[in-house]
């Protein structure tokens, strides 16, 4: 489980570039510590969230634009050196699986998703599209 995040000004080769100027990461040289259940991050349009979390998805080795170990169809968007900055510290227990769904990508996600058998399995075995429609009844 991940407990906290915080970035290390000693990793930083050039503060003023992309993105170290934007205040969501600027504000992690304070650090950030996860709920045990749900974190939730709150902020302007361009304040860094979500740059945030692509650069904590590449640091668990997850695809920063689908958020996923088992699905990589789409292309990685290219790299900046925040992941490579941020220092994480992680509790004894450690997830089976791990994504990072963001929530303008689901449809995409959940049509690949149902297509491809081993992320079907991987993602609970039932397609995603039927489990979306159940909610709603």
């Amino acid at each position: 489980m991940l407990r906290s995040l915080r970035l290390e000004r000693a990793r930083i080769e050039n503060p003023s570039a992309f993105p170290f100027g934007l205040p969501a990461v600027r504000a992690l040289a304070d650090g950030l510590e996860f709920h045990p259940q749900v974190t939730f991050l709150i902020g302007e349009n361009g304040s860094g969230k979500s740059t945030i979390l692509e650069a904590l998805a590449t640091k668990l080795d997850l695809d920063a634009r689908v958020g996923d170990a088992v699905m990589t169809f789409l292309e990685r968007e290219a790299d900046t050196p925040l992941p490579d900055a941020l220092v994480l510290a992680r509790g004894p227990r450690r997830p089976s699986t791990r994504s990072l769904l963001r929530a303008e990508r689901f449809l995409g996600v959940a049509e690949e998703v149902d297509r491809h058998p081993s992320a079907l399995a991987a993602h609970g075995g039932r397609p995603l599209h039927q489990m979306s429609q159940a909610s709603r009844s």
